[in-house]
Order: C-alpha cells, then sequence, then structure tokens
C-alpha cells in the first residue's frame, strides 16, 4: 500500500514574513542565522551571509548544482539520509526560511524541479517588479519637484 503525504502551504503576508525571518530564523548565536543547508544538515556548518536570498549565494548555486547532479558519493548519500528523515524534519526550503507556514520537501531540496518553487519564485519576480514600478513612480515624483 503505497502511503501519501499530505502537504500543507500557506503564504504568510509579508509584514509577518519580515518578523518571522527577523526573529524565528536566528539561531541565538550573536543573531547569526544558520545557512539552510545546515539547516538541511547537508554542511556541518555554516552560517547565511546573505539573509536568506539563496538565489544570490555561491555557495547556495554551488552547493544545487552538486545535488543537480547527483552523481556523487557525497550528495547520494546526503539524499539517502534526507529520506530518511522524518517529515517533520524534511521541511521545505520556504519553510525553513518562514515564508511559509508549512511543507515537506518532495524533491529533495531540488527547487529547480518543483512546481511549488517554481511558484514561489514567480511570487518574488512579482514582488520585485511592483517595487521597481514603485520605486520608478517615485523618482519621477522627486525629478518634477526639483523642477517646480
Amino acid at each position: 500500500m503505497e502511503q501519501t503525504i499530505e502537504k500543507r502551504q500557506a503564504i504568510i503576508p509579508e509584514e509577518e514574513l519580515q518578523k518571522k525571518v527577523d526573529t524565528a530564523l536566528i539561531t541565538g548565536r550573536s543573531g547569526q542565522k544558520e545557512c539552510l543547508w545546515m539547516k538541511m544538515g547537508m554542511v556541518s556548518h555554516r552560517l547565511c551571509t546573505r539573509n536568506y536570498d539563496c538565489p544570490s549565494c555561491e555557495f547556495d548555486q554551488m552547493m544545487a548544482e552538486r545535488m543537480s547532479k547527483g552523481d556523487s558519493a557525497e550528495s547520494i548519500a546526503a539524499l539517502e539520509r534526507l529520506k530518511e528523515l522524518p517529515g517533520n524534519q524534511r521541511l521545505c526550503r520556504y519553510s525553513l526560511r518562514g515564508e511559509i507556514s508549512y511543507r515537506i520537501c518532495s524533491r529533495g531540496y531540488n527547487c529547480t524541479q518543483c512546481e511549488f518553487g517554481q511558484a514561489m519564485e514567480e511570487i518574488y519576480q512579482q514582488r520585485l517588479n511592483k517595487l521597481a514600478v514603485r520605486r520608478e513612480a517615485m523618482l519621477k515624483k522627486e525629478d518634477q519637484k526639483v523642477r517646480a
């Protein structure tokens, strides 16, 4: 009999997201945040230097590339360890970041192959586009005040 795991997700409002990122993800060591790869148990120690902006992190890109190849003994062993973890310890990286309340990773942290990960990236892109429009409108307004 095949077992299915229910996936729950809820997108957190922006103001709550910032609050969670600032408080819930701080490890208590002088306000330093653990890298998601460390939280996932893939590396023994690494602190986040990008405030969980993983797409701009070279280390995250390197790790994602190594995991997507999946041909090294190290990555195979790491994936097996992840698969053996109970569901509550195999949280989606967006849940680890505090952006959603709860979701289990079903893709071995290969977010580029995950529909949910792609949807989240689209949401980020939409937010960035809105911010760019706002910024442009503010600059036009300031420019008009200076000319007046």
